[in-house]
């Protein structure tokens, strides 16, 4: 839908990372922003549309005119040296009692910081997954800048848990270590990283095209698609499903 805004900020910016961009917008509307050296102005009323864009510099802010077909109508820019730490605020969603959680993505960055990072949500409140980035796929073009490998997950994730599993002060969930746990007593996981979910899970993409993950959601991986289906069983009769039902069975009796 914004695609086109998307690539005229790139350009007009000269930003080189399509894939560090996205889209966002706090609870109030921006009414004007005055830039002044070192500082922004900005007056809020209501709602307001951005992009923000992320690199190795800092985090830059370019607020949408929704009058002018969300066109961006401003630069802000703030450098990672001029951060000294972030303040969270409450959301909607705690204000109202709800528990909420977040997925932080493990990478080369903070992965011996596993244990501050958990304190850090710990003091918020905020449920915590972890989801680390393995050198395989798409992270494979991060390799130097990103990308780990499993044995070195394994080195800090045990460090980790070790410190979780006997913090007295720990008020949150840490689905990843509850998934463990629970692994080990009961033998049974929900979490894929533990525990195939073939067969009981199934992934839609916008075409309707059926994959058994968002995960592997590529062509070698598709079940087909919901207008060539007349029944949902044709799925776990199909040839893809079988090559990866031998695939899990070939492993885990290697395992």
């Amino acid at each position: 839908m914004l695609e086109e805004q998307v690539q005229e900020v790139l350009q007009n910016y000269q930003l080189k990372n399509e894939k560090a961009i996205t889209f966002g917008h706090p609870k109030v509307k921006m009414n004007w922003i005055l830039p002044l050296p070192g500082l922004t102005v900005t007056s809020f009323d209501q709602f307001q549309p951005f992009f923000v864009y992320f690199d190795e510099s800092g985090i830059s802010f370019f607020p949408l005119d929704m009058n002018q077909n969300y066109r961006a109508i401003g630069r802000s820019f703030l450098a990672w040296n001029d951060m000294d730490h972030f303040q969270f605020k409450k959301g909607l969603l705690q204000e109202n009692g709800f528990k909420t959680g977040a997925v932080m993505v493990v990478n080369k960055t903070n992965i011996a910081n596993l244990i501050n990072e958990y304190k850090l949500f710990n003091s918020m409140g905020v449920g915590l997954k972890l989801n680390p980035i393995f050198i395989d796929g798409e992270a494979k073009q991060h390799v130097n800048d990103l990308g780990i490998n499993p044995d070195e997950y394994v080195k800090h994730f045990v460090e980790f848990f070790r410190y979780w599993s006997t913090d007295k002060t720990g008020n949150i969930n840490v689905t990843t270590c509850h998934e463990l746990v629970n692994l080990i007593l009961n033998e049974h996981s929900g979490v894929c990283t533990f525990n195939s979910c073939l067969g009981k899970w199934l992934c839609l993409d916008l075409d309707a095209n059926i994959y058994p993950c968002d995960r592997l959601c590529t062509l070698d991986y598709s079940y087909g698609n919901v207008d060539n289906l007349s029944d949902i069983s044709q799925i776990f009769e199909s040839d893809v499903f079988y090559h990866l039902l031998k695939k899990v069975l070939k492993e885990d009796l290697i395992v």
